[in-house]
């Protein structure tokens, strides 16, 4: 079989975590990576993105997972006679099927972890199901590895943690100058928190923990407000990595995570990192992170006191850990992934071309 190319495909805006991870996995194919963006028809994105768009012909996200062929008959059309790697960035993306191509898909979270009401425990039963039969899966953790085997995924898995963006790094700039830029107190500590808002965030623990640590600290947040918060939201990576360095702790309990890239892109800014003591967050931290209760405020605000006491230890560690994270780690990850596939079905994928693009 001969290869046509590489092709990845996301469902996910600009801004967006998933969107951020595919274009990674597209810097790491270089000049050769084609992208494509398959947009539901009652979506709109209007912020800068690159990328080739398409656009389902059906409005109803139902129709689209149900009939994906004929939901983007543009790119089915080039996708036809076979020979791709289609590698779609995010589980929710639905599954062409085509014959001759081999489709790849990453899953970045577990299929016992699900928000919201019956709906949509029946939604993503759905989901998982679709792809519980996919030939090839990416993973970011062994935590989240073992969750699917045990769901009864009988793919191949490869587990290929996410890189940290080269804009997240330590500044020599002096923390003081940074405070001013952006308006924040100077005389206070700063406790750091950068996420959504989803249930999972667990943004009620973080508002408590704040009043328990008291007038001397004052919460920051990358999202919406909590708890009075100096709030920040859709900024750039160059203006988070600033923050980062401005602020004294990263404070994350989240309940559930299936990777938790602020944590390792703290470790990158050396912030000292305070967060969840479950599975995923326990790999990916490896030892260089104060681990917490997240569904207790006092255990999370002893921590942050920990923290603060063991910060030039904890900024050691967590700049040492961030080397696992780096973007040439990922790279090589992937590639070696791609490689394994092409061997496994007969393809002549020019590997080499791309890292001597690396090089």
């Amino acid at each position: 079989m001969n290869n046509r190319g590489i092709f990845i495909i996301n469902r996910y805006p600009p801004l967006t975590s998933i969107y951020k991870y595919a274009a990674d996995v597209c810097y790491s194919l270089g000049y050769q990576c084609k992208l494509f963006n398959i947009i539901f028809g009652s979506e709109k994105w209007d912020h800068p993105h690159i990328g080739s768009d398409y656009v389902s012909i059906y409005r109803s996200k139902l129709s689209v997972f149900l009939r994906p062929n004929r939901s983007f008959p543009e790119l089915v059309n080039q996708l036809k006679g076979g020979g791709n790697v289609l590698h779609h960035v995010n589980q929710f993306s639905p599954v062409f099927k085509l014959r001759g191509n081999v489709e790849v898909v990453s899953v970045h979270d577990s299929p016992y972890y699900h928000e919201g009401g019956l709906l949509n425990a029946v939604y993503m039963k759905f989901i998982y199901a679709r792809i519980k039969q996919i030939k090839y899966i990416i993973i970011q953790t062994t935590a989240l590895k073992n969750d699917l085997i045990r769901y009864g995924f009988r793919g191949k898995m490869y587990t290929v943690p996410l890189a940290i963006s080269e804009e997240f790094r330590k500044l020599e700039e002096d923390r003081e100058k940074i405070r001013k830029k952006y308006n924040l107190p100077v005389s206070k500590k700063l406790a750091l928190s950068v996420s959504s808002t989803l249930p999972r965030k667990n943004l009620g623990v973080i508002g408590k923990t704040m009043k328990l640590l008291g007038d001397g600290w004052k919460l920051i947040r990358v999202g919406s407000p909590v708890h009075n918060s100096i709030t920040f939201s859709n900024i750039s990576d160059t203006e988070l990595n600033e923050i980062y360095n401005a602020s004294d702790v990263l404070l994350f309990p989240s309940l559930y995570e299936g990777f938790g890239l602020p944590i390792v892109e703290g470790f990158a800014s050396g912030l000292p990192v305070v967060t969840s003591d479950i599975p995923t967050i326990r790999e990916v931290t490896g030892g260089a992170a104060v681990l917490v209760d997240p569904q207790d405020p006092s255990s999370v605000g002893k921590g942050v006191l920990e923290a603060e006491e063991n910060h030039d230890l904890l900024v050691k560690k967590g700049l040492e850990r961030s080397k696992n994270f780096t973007r040439e780690r990922f790279r090589e990850r992937l590639l070696n992934v791609y490689e394994d596939i092409a061997a496994n079905e007969n393809m002549d994928l020019d590997l080499e071309m791309i890292r001597g693009e690396w090089s």
